[in-house]
């Protein structure tokens, strides 16, 4: 119950210091909100880059998502209607963006508050770098941007998870 009190705090604070910001589908959405699915969805906003794409890729031929969320759980939050309908929703694109830091390209994801720079191992690889990522709706982008604070472990605990994917190996040597 704490979790759910601490749900509509934080959704009632961002109403409050920035009014029209949560609209009321998204009230509606929260209002049916269990506390595991409420907790699911704090697990999913951990992996959330450009407010508002999942992305995962592969281990050992399997889907990998941060933080052990799986297929199924992706799918509890889209009824719910926080991630975009599962069926449609399967893109492959990079969602990085490419950038110079001191003098040498690289990619970054922004991540909550924070961005995350990729130095390749050659320009060739950014270009080499595409994987799938599921996206919130409208509902899970106003409530990932009212709950999404994210910590240093969670980012350090993140970026572990991008380099043990396949689509990482072998490409980026920094992060």
């Amino acid at each position: 119950e704490d979790s759910l009190s601490t749900l509509w705090a934080q959704l009632l604070t961002a109403e409050v210091y920035k009014p029209n910001s949560i609209d009321f589908k998204t009230l509606e959405v929260v209002s049916v909100l269990s506390k595991s699915a409420a907790m699911l969805f704090a697990d999913v906003c951990k992996s959330v880059v450009f407010e508002g794409a999942i992305p995962f890729g592969k281990k050992q031929t399997q889907s990998a998502y941060f933080n052990d969320i799986n297929e199924r759980d992706l799918m509890d939050l889209s009824s719910m209607g926080l991630v975009k309908n599962f069926e449609s929703n399967f893109r492959t694109a990079s969602k990085m963006e490419k950038t110079n830091y001191q003098g040498s390209p690289c990619g970054f994801f922004v991540y909550g508050d924070f961005c995350i720079l990729f130095d390749f191992v050659d320009d060739a690889m950014f270009e080499s770098i595409s994987f799938p990522f599921r996206e919130l709706t409208k509902q899970g982008r106003q409530l990932y941007k009212a709950l999404a604070k994210p910590m240093v472990s969670d980012i350090e605990n993140f970026c572990k998870y991008l380099m043990g994917l396949e689509e990482f190996q072998n490409k980026v040597k920094m992060i």
